[in-house]
């Protein structure tokens, strides 16, 4: 009978840890990310139609990420390249609530759930793909939230 109870309570244990760790996974996942760029010009001039922008045109990259749930969260790994997964064009970890405008040119804000990043100036950037990934307190880390815009 003792050794029936112990199975049971050993069983329920490793049922609520499971649980919680994927508790703590599914919040370390963004729930939507998306980037953009914007002209860097105030009279729109640069672009060569309504959806692409002339080679020479300076252009501010924009990230936005919706969060599933703040609580701990430590770190934002942001990647930004020319092909999918690659890192070419910006690499940056931020940390989470630390907000400003850097010196490197990117910034950090958050209102809510709802986090913006700006991700510095490119030039004439009409193909991109970019990357977010949450890490928490411990270091375990979200799956990453990928999107392209070719």
């Amino acid at each position: 009978m003792n050794k029936n109870i112990f199975i049971l309570i050993a069983l329920t244990t490793v049922l609520i840890l499971s649980n919680k760790l994927k508790a703590q996974t599914i919040s370390l996942n963004p729930s939507r990310m998306e980037v953009f760029m914007e002209l860097n010009e105030a009279n729109g001039a640069g672009t060569v139609n309504d959806t692409l922008f002339a080679a020479n045109a300076v252009v501010k990259g924009r990230m936005v990420i919706v969060l599933q749930d703040s609580s701990d969260i430590s770190k934002i790994y942001v990647k930004l390249g020319n092909t999918a997964g690659a890192a070419d064009l910006l690499t940056k970890t931020f940390n989470f609530d630390q907000s400003g405008i850097f010196a490197d040119g990117t910034s950090y804000k958050r209102e809510g759930l709802v986090i913006y990043l700006g991700l510095g100036t490119f030039t004439g950037l009409n193909v991109y793909f970019g990357e977010a990934k949450l890490e928490d307190a411990n270091g375990i880390s979200g799956a990453p939230v990928t999107y392209n815009n070719n």
